[in-house]
Formats: C-alpha cells, sequence, structure tokens
C-alpha cells in the first residue's frame, strides 16, 4: 500500500539497545483518505508531495509516489530544507515544473548524492527508481564509498 504523505513528521524512530535506531512510518491512516482525493491539498504537506499529487497529467499516485516522497525527506535530512519552500500554490507550481537545487550547492555534501536524489525527485514517474529498493542501494552505495 502506498502511504503519499511521507514527511520528516510521519517518520519516528524506535531505540534499540546496542544498535541504530530504527525507522517507522506513522500515520497510515490518511493514506486511505488521500487516495480517495488524491487531487486535495486538505491534510497533506505540500512541499513533499509528487506531481501527480496534484496533477493527472503526471500519472496516478502509487508506490512511485512514496518514492518521491521519500526523496523529498531525504533532501532536507541532507540540506536541511525541503526541495521547495513558499507559499503552497507557489510549491505546487514548482514541483509540478522545476527541479530543486543540487544538494551540494546547500550543504556539504558529496555531488553524487544530487544524482540519487534526482532520481527520485523526478518529475516523471517513470523515470524515478522502480522500486524504493534502489533508493536505498544508491543510498547504502554512496555512504560505502566514503
Amino acid at each position: 500500500m502506498a502511504h503519499l504523505d511521507l514527511k520528516p513528521a510521519n517518520v519516528l524512530f524506535r531505540s534499540v539497545a546496542d544498535a541504530w535506531d530504527v525507522p517507522k512510518v506513522a500515520d497510515w491512516g490518511l493514506s486511505k483518505h488521500l487516495l480517495e482525493h488524491s487531487k486535495s491539498v486538505e491534510g497533506m504537506s505540500v512541499a513533499y508531495a509528487a506531481p501527480e499529487q496534484f496533477d493527472d497529467a503526471y500519472g496516478s499516485t502509487d508506490d512511485i509516489t512514496d518514492v518521491y516522497q521519500l526523496g523529498a525527506v531525504f533532501y532536507e535530512l541532507f540540506t536541511g530544507r525541503p526541495p521547495f519552500e513558499g507559499q503552497p500554490f507557489e510549491v505546487i507550481d514548482m514541483v509540478k515544473n522545476d527541479r530543486p537545487t543540487p544538494p551540494s550547492e546547500i550543504a556539504d555534501v558529496p555531488d553524487a548524492l544530487g544524482n540519487v536524489l534526482s532520481n527520485a525527485l523526478a518529475k516523471a514517474k517513470g523515470d524515478r527508481y522502480d522500486d524504493i529498493v534502489y533508493l536505498r542501494d544508491d543510498l547504502q552505495a554512496l555512504f560505502d564509498d566514503r
């Protein structure tokens, strides 16, 4: 099932003895509401929403929508800000039409991170990772190469 409202506030961490904290995704109840009202911005954080959540021309919402949203969460994790900022309707326009500033222009991160996040944040769903596992693998490869 697609979550459709991934954002930092919906990622919680559970402490684990002798290991990294484990992330858990919360607020699954909203996913059903968003599926039924996919073009409504009610209850949605537009800064993390994918283009298809605003315009049918980008296709329907599904698990690849979550890839975009997780890319937006990672973008903020690495840069300190979401990919697009402004008033909600300005952000919606940017989500549909603009490319985010490369992360390396905002924070001290490798240029290669920009390529990974660019794939996750692609406007066209066919240009995004086909599965969240591929995003994870590319981020792991960046970590392993450092």
